[in-house]
């Protein structure tokens, strides 16, 4: 029980990350959106 609590603490703040990238970006598309809007297009590509 204490491994999934450990485990729950950073998965929290990961959530919240990928919370404020959805607000601040208002398109579907997830993960490539975020990375291809921050970084480019082709870094967005190579990462999913």
């Amino acid at each position: 029980m204490f491994s999934y609590t450990l485990a729950a603490i950073p998965v929290l703040f990961i959530a919240l990350c990928y919370a404020v990238l959805a607000s601040a970006i208002h398109s579907s598309g997830g993960e490539y959106v975020f990375v291809s809007r921050i970084v480019g297009p082709f870094i967005g590509f190579i990462v999913t």
